[in-house]
């Protein structure tokens, strides 16, 4: 029985660990593919992400039961340049909608503060182990027309410090507006 359940626990720590190899070959497999839809009809626009407002985008991802992390999941949701990225992400390890590792988001509130016909900004509060966060989504409108989040920001809170999202993907910074 001992073996057993060691045998399991070495399986389990074996299964949730990626090489780096591993790593690169998913955002290798997630850039070609991307490339492939860019070059398609429509941009590779994912048809199920055409969402009204920035707000609505953002409520979707949050009502996701899990970080989006294959690139068709994230594209309904991401602007192009970040999907590759985006799908090396483990929801584990970072949680970019709590903006830290994994748990929940206790009275989580939507509101977009500011937008027009190119984009939205739309700001998520809750409160994460007790401690009030806020995230900043800007929301733009894609050469497709499709509203895409382009980038997140978060201020920092308790023991956590600030970033964005294109920050931690080593992406160019985002202009403030669309």
């Amino acid at each position: 029985m001992r073996v057993t359940v060691l045998a399991a626990l070495v399986a389990l720590t074996v299964a949730g660990c990626e090489d780096k190899d591993a790593v690169a070959e998913r955002k290798a497999a997630a850039t070609a593919e991307a490339a492939t839809l860019a070059a398609a009809p429509g941009g590779g626009v994912a048809p199920a992400g055409d969402f009204p407002t920035g707000e609505a985008a953002v409520r979707a991802l949050y009502a996701a039961p899990s970080m989006p992390t294959r690139p068709a999941d994230i594209r309904r949701f991401f602007a192009q340049a970040l999907v590759p990225g985006l799908s090396v992400l483990d929801g584990g390890a970072f949680d970019y909608r709590l903006g830290a590792p994994g748990g929940s988001a206790d009275g989580l509130r939507i509101e977009e503060i500011s937008g027009g016909p190119t984009g939205s900004v739309v700001v998520s509060h809750f409160t994460r182990a007790g401690v009030a966060r806020t995230i900043t989504w800007t929301v733009c409108r894609q050469p497709t027309g499709a509203l895409r989040i382009v980038d997140a920001r978060f201020a920092g809170a308790g023991d956590d410090p600030p970033w964005t999202l294109r920050q931690r993907l080593d992406l160019p910074k985002q202009p403030d507006a669309c």
